[in-house]
């Protein structure tokens, strides 16, 4: 039997499509469509399969559509998986943001660059409606694009 090594590549994606598959057992697993952003490479599209309980996803920060984050995968096979290296799908990264950012001293910064980015909600806690996200975790001081009002925000910590 002949076994092929995967030549594993980093990409920034974007969640465009998730869905809930149904199975025999619960929980269902879930099957999200990314747009991958190859460096140096088209655009392409691909599939990631989340079940949960997966050991290899138990520090996954589960994003939501519309997001962008880090994949990596098979240029070969097209197989492609979230990159467990990259702090924005790290669980523990996202806690440990939050609490350093509750941590601070007012008027202190975290540390040296921290935000923006921001990690901002999906959903505005005020008036209920989607976040656009890549937005405001841009801005200053992230606000909802629809009820104008300030979104809780946490320093994204990079390494």
């Amino acid at each position: 039997m002949l076994h092929r090594h995967h030549q594993w590549a980093r990409a920034t994606g974007k969640i465009v499509q998730s869905q809930i598959v149904p199975g025999p057992s619960l929980p269902n697993p879930t099957l999200l469509t990314v747009e991958l952003h190859p460096e140096g490479s088209p655009p392409l599209q691909a599939e990631v399969h989340v079940v949960p309980g997966d050991r290899g996803y138990h520090d996954l920060s589960f994003p939501s559509v519309g997001l962008v984050t880090g994949f990596i995968f098979d240029p070969a096979s097209g197989e492609t998986r979230f990159d467990l290296t990259d702090p924005r799908n790290s669980l523990a990264a996202h806690q440990a943001a939050s609490e350093a950012w509750e941590s601070r001293l007012p008027g202190q910064p975290v540390r040296a660059g921290s935000g923006p980015p921001w990690l901002v909600p999906a959903q505005c806690p005020h008036c209920g409606k989607q976040v656009i996200q890549q937005m405001a975790a841009r801005e200053d001081q992230p606000h909802c694009q629809h009820c104008t009002r300030p979104l809780p925000a946490y320093p994204y910590l990079a390494g």
